[in-house]
């Protein structure tokens, strides 16, 4: 009987022994989930895997970290810093809080580029190229427009530009934003006698001028301007000549 009781202790304690050493090797399933929507291996346990495919999630996916698999330099901290070669943002970028200014900044290593075009792009610590950009207001000690000849072609003189400028009209006017007092011109109006220093807005359809374009015309206006003075001269010259020999 003890004989009996000693074997069932014995074997009690070896199949103990292997579980124990089974469920302390286990690191989780190594086949297929259900619906076999992803490969293998992908368990819970501490030791690197490797996942192939794409890993889809219906519900959260948490880490502190996410690594690139090639090279560890670039990662996500969701609540750190990041490092990334390249981000795409097919949308909007919000930095910071969307109902109030807490302060949180957007820094640029280099250059940020526009996805359809990287012809455009903006370099804080040098030049930007843009399209078009809209600001209420801004204020520059200079404003400098690209001019070199070299970057130019098939240049010719403005003609007619007196009859041209006098097409136009300036006027005063409140805008109706915010109320304030201006003048100036109507993009309209300089539409029809110089289209090349307006642009219109392909979503909202407003209008905007070229106004430093617009000293080429008036100084060809002038120029013409002083050509007629200096006829009206010669002939008041002439006039008064003849009327001195009489």
């Amino acid at each position: 009987m003890q004989t009996k009781i000693t074997k069932i202790t014995i074997l009690s304690t070896v199949a103990f022994i292997v579980c124990f050493g089974l469920v302390s090797a286990w690191t989780g399933p190594t086949a297929n989930p259900p619906s076999s929507n992803t490969s293998e291996p992908l368990n819970v346990g501490a030791n690197p895997q490797l996942k192939s495919g794409s890993l889809q999630s219906s519900v959260d996916m948490r880490a502190p970290i996410y690594y690139d698999y090639p090279s560890t330099s670039y990662y996500i901290d969701p609540d750190g810093d990041s490092a990334l070669s390249r981000l795409y943002i097919l949308n909007d970028l919000m930095v910071g809080s969307s109902s109030s200014d807490d302060g949180s900044d957007l820094y640029l290593a280099d250059r940020l580029y526009d996805w359809d075009n990287t012809d455009y792009y903006v370099n804080p610590g040098s030049t930007s190229v843009f399209n078009t950009i809209t600001l209420n207001q801004i204020s520059a000690y200079g404003f400098y427009y690209l001019s070199d000849i070299n970057l130019k072609k098939d240049i010719k003189k403005i003609p007619n530009a007196l009859e041209k400028v006098i097409q136009l009209e300036g006027v005063s006017f409140n805008w109706k934003a915010s109320d304030k007092a201006s003048i100036g011109l109507i993009a309209q109006d300089i539409e029809k006698v110089f289209p090349e220093v307006v642009h219109t807005d392909e979503e909202s359809g407003l209008k905007s001028v070229e106004y430093g374009n617009l000293i080429a015309p008036l100084v060809e206006a002038i120029k013409e301007q002083q050509e007629y003075i200096i006829f009206l001269e010669n002939r008041i010259i002439q006039i008064e000549t003849i009327l001195d020999t009489k």
